[in-house]
């Protein structure tokens, strides 16, 4: 991955819905390479999703808590990830090292629904221990998604969007089936160009060997009729 791809990722992080124009414009290249450099990022695992950003107290959820957690040793990983995966107020969910085993954001309303949410957890899921903080905010800028090695503003914090990811997948098929056809005309005039041209020379080459055979018959007659005409006139004397 070079500059103009980190250009592309920093654009994309700041603004999913940018489009391929956009792209060009902002990296200086033309329409075509922007858009191939784009699926090649898109195909071979670079970016994995396309996002957008949302407010969190928009949506009426105040309170954001981080809760560490401390599973209990007879609850295997796998159903215990699914416990936490069926709580929809559950967001993010880290694997951690040291005391405790996980750590889980949760974005809930209020602080009653958050002392609710964790009883709830609790009976559930049998904590050994658990330890919460409520975050009082972020600092200016934060929190934002990995940032390639090039400066672009703030970053946002991406949360999947598939209708935003399908708009542009389907603008990338498109211009990539355009650009195919494109390459197919170009061939097949190529093609007939090349065919043209062939049965021009051969109708040419034809016709200067017909001009010539003609000629090489007409010759010997031209010259039997001087001699004969030679010879009466010597015939005469």
């Amino acid at each position: 991955m070079d500059e103009i791809d980190s250009q592309i990722l920093c654009a994309l992080i700041v603004d999913s819905r940018a489009s391929v124009t956009e792209l060009s414009e902002l990296v200086g290249k033309s329409h075509s390479a922007t858009r191939q450099r784009l699926h090649k990022l898109s195909t071979d695992g670079t970016i994995e999703k396309f996002t957008i950003e949302v407010n969190p107290e928009v949506l009426g959820l105040a309170v954001d808590a981080v809760v560490d957690i401390k599973s209990p040793g007879h609850w295997p990983i796998g159903e215990f990830d699914a416990a936490l995966l069926n709580r929809p107020e559950v967001v993010d969910v880290i694997y951690l090292t040291g005391d405790f085993d996980y750590q889980i954001r949760v974005n809930c309303k209020s602080a009653e629904e958050l002392n609710s949410i964790l009883h709830t957890l609790r009976t559930e899921l049998e904590f050994e221990e658990i330890n919460v903080r409520v975050a009082l905010g972020t600092a200016p800028g934060f929190p934002r998604s990995i940032q390639p090695d090039f400066e672009l503003g703030t970053i946002a914090l991406p949360v999947v969007v598939d209708e935003v990811e399908e708009e542009v997948v389907d603008e990338v098929e498109e211009e990539i089936v355009d650009e195919v056809e494109e390459e197919v005309v170009d061939e097949v005039e190529e093609e007939v160009e090349e065919e043209v041209v062939d049965e021009v020379e051969e109708e040419i080459v034809d016709e200067v060997e017909e001009e010539v055979e003609e000629e090489i018959v007409d010759e010997p007659v031209v010259v039997t009729k001087v001699q004969r005409r030679f010879d009466i006139q010597r015939a005469q004397f």
